[in-house]
Order: structure tokens, then sequence, then C-alpha cells
């Protein structure tokens, strides 16, 4: 089951901060009721998809077996979303903003 989330750029003001990590929550929830275990991103860099993609390419067709490096397992996309929730915060408190959840 794939899920992607677009939209992680970290907004400037604290009161979007604050929407963009119940985004996440929110998302993060979701994902997981529906076993959400394919991470792709809306960048090449965010889901390691340069790579992956030359894999699958030279990954012989006859060759069932073999993971699909874009699958993951469900923990770990949950893991994604709450390290990008945690930039979120991160960047917040360097910026002397104060999230109010």
């Amino acid at each position: 089951m794939a899920a992607l989330y677009g939209g992680h750029g970290i907004p400037a003001k604290v009161a979007d901060k604050e929407k963009q990590v119940q985004s996440f929550d929110k998302f993060a929830k979701e994902a997981v009721k529906h076993g959400a275990d394919v991470l792709m991103g809306n960048h090449a860099n965010q889901d390691d998809a340069v790579s992956n993609l030359e894999i699958l390419k030279k990954r012989p067709s006859s060759t069932c077996g073999l993971v699909n490096p874009f699958v993951i397992s469900t923990e770990e996309y949950m893991r994604y979303l709450q390290m990008n929730s945690a930039c979120v915060r991160v960047q917040a408190a360097r910026s002397g903003q104060f999230m109010s959840i």
C-alpha cells in the first residue's frame, strides 16, 4: 500500500508549523490504518527513487522473489512521518518559536 504525503517544506509562521505537525499526525494515523508500506516522495531525493528505479530496472523480471526497494514496513513509514514532524519542531525551536502542540 503506497502513501504519498506532499508538502514537506517547513513553513515560516509558527501557526503554520503547528498545522503541519497536526497534518503529519493525521496522515500517519490513516497510513497505519491502511497499512502503508511503500515510501514514495514527491521529490526523488526523499525516497531514494533514483537508486530504487535503477535497482528495479536491472533486476531480472523472472525473479519475483526479490523485494521491491520502495517497499518498507508500516513501522518504518510511520518513523518517516514522525521524523518529518520532529524536523518541523526542531526548526521552530531553532527559530525561537514556541509551538503550543
